[in-house]
């Protein structure tokens, strides 16, 4: 079994392709190395999202409602930096990645391909 190397925002990035991939009828073969990949996927795109939630909340007031964070003009630049670091941390998921002909049966985009990235490999 080989690994994939990839980051965090990318994962982030490929989190609605991996759903889409996730609600199509896949033969059962696809489907348990779709959802393999998921399971690797989804505690890092979880550390993502509520990292970059602190990073909001640093930088950010929060609306009266508590509904909302808004980012203070004065920290943009920061959070950018802070976020774009974020997103790079590397992360090896264990498991190999899908294939072309793991996908070949079924209709998917050129933009879910392209955002999918190292998770697919020819």
């Amino acid at each position: 079994m080989s690994e994939v190397k990839t980051t965090l925002g990318h994962l982030f990035n490929a989190e609605a392709a991996l759903q889409r991939l996730v609600d199509m009828k896949l033969a059962a073969k696809v489907a348990v190395h779709v959802s393999r990949i998921v399971r690797f996927v989804g505690p890092e795109i979880a550390l993502f999202k509520s990292k970059r939630l602190e990073l909001y909340q640093k930088f950010g007031t929060l609306s009266d409602d508590g509904k909302m964070i808004t980012l203070k003009p004065e920290h943009h630049e920061e959070f950018n930096v802070a976020v774009t670091e974020l997103a790079g941390v590397e992360v090896v998921i264990p498991h190999d990645p899908l294939t072309v002909d793991d996908l070949a049966d079924q209709s998917i985009t050129s933009a879910d391909i392209m955002v999918l990235g190292v998770l697919i490999k020819d």
